[in-house]
Parts: C-alpha cells; structure tokens; sequence
C-alpha cells in the first residue's frame, strides 16, 4: 500500500504533466491561428497590390487621355466646328 507522500506525488506529478500538455496544446493553438492570419494579410498585400498596379496603369492611361484632350488643334477644332468661333485677322496661326 502506497504512502500519503507518495500518493501526493503521484497526483502532483500527474497535475504537472496534465498543465505541461495543456500548455503545449495552448501554444500549438496560438502558432497556427498565427500562421492562419500572416496567410491572411500576404493575401491581402498581394490583392493591394495588384490593385495598385491596375490604378497606374490606369492613371497613366488617365494621362494620355488629359493630355490629348488639351491639344490645342483639339480646342480649335471644337472651336471651329461647335461654337462657330474663328481666329481674328492677324491673329498667330499657332496659339498653343
């Protein structure tokens, strides 16, 4: 028959192992969620910044079109041809 010391042992020996696997457990949990949430924010970074890359080109299509826009012949066509406007004499032929 085991002694009072001894079955204390046992039990206290039992409860260390008991908290050591609930705390290996605990730790395994939180390095997955962890691993769970960086897969997370790289697909989130990669669909940012594919998203930036479609808004320059975007943009610069943007540009392009601004700039062919404020051609002058462009505005002195519409000039010409909407508004009925014509240069004055002795006006430059070039204006812009």
């Amino acid at each position: 028959m085991r002694t009072k010391k001894t079955q204390r042992f046992i039990r206290f020996r039992g409860l260390k192992l008991y908290i050591a696997i609930l705390l290996g457990t605990l730790i395994l949990i939180l390095y997955v969620s962890k691993q769970g949430y960086i897969i997370s924010l790289e697909s989130r970074v990669n669909g940012l910044i594919i998203e930036r890359s479609e808004l320059d080109a975007h943009l610069r299509n943007l540009k392009v079109e601004f700039a062919l826009l404020r051609k002058g012949s462009r505005i002195k066509k519409i000039a010409h041809q909407y508004l009925g406007l014509s240069l004055p004499e002795g006006a430059p032929e070039r204006l812009f």
